[in-house]
């Protein structure tokens, strides 16, 4: 009876088809232009469209006529999560969102996995984490909101500078 050796000719074959079909199914086979990088100079960067253009229940006025130092998102372009920072101030504080004065929405890269808000006793992790920050005022007090560029907003009262201000990530 033949035994089994690892190193018979019919055996490195097979390993190596499987290898080359492993490989093959790791590929991409969707045909859009979708994520691909322009090579005529242009920027790849499109302005989302589902966005809304008003932070709900804010009126006009509170929204600042000009924007603050860094990449910041334009007044009347707020992403989502700055309306939901927005609801979540004014749930917190018993408050109408009306009252509360939205400042600046920054896109920022944060040191690490505590997203510039680290809690005593806690492990991070230890990489670069893309994200934002909001900035808000109710009654002239300051009122900080972080998030990664794919998570929803937290209230951050004793906030830490991010590693960079204007870093390109994704709004959330």
């Amino acid at each position: 009876m033949a035994r089994w050796h690892p190193r018979a000719p019919h055996t490195r074959s097979l390993l190596a088809a499987a290898l080359v079909l492993s490989v093959a199914a790791c590929g991409d086979d969707h045909t859009d232009d979708e994520g691909a990088v322009p090579t005529d100079g242009t920027s790849a960067v499109t302005s989302p469209s589902t966005l809304p253009t008003t932070v709900p229940d804010t009126p006009a006025s509170s929204v600042p006529e000009s924007t603050v130092a860094g990449d910041t998102t334009l007044p009347g372009e707020w992403p989502e999560s700055v309306g939901e920072a927005v609801a979540a101030l004014a749930a917190d504080t018993g408050r109408d969102a009306a009252d509360i004065e939205v400042v600046a929405h920054e896109r920022v890269t944060w040191r690490n996995g505590a997203l510039g808000c680290p809690e005593p006793g806690r492990s991070y992790t230890q990489a670069l984490v893309p994200g934002y920050r909001i900035e808000l005022t109710l009654d002239g007090e300051t009122v900080w909101y972080h998030g990664s560029s794919d998570g929803a907003p937290f209230r951050c009262d004793d906030p830490e500078e991010p590693a960079d201000v204007g870093g390109g990530v994704a709004d959330a």
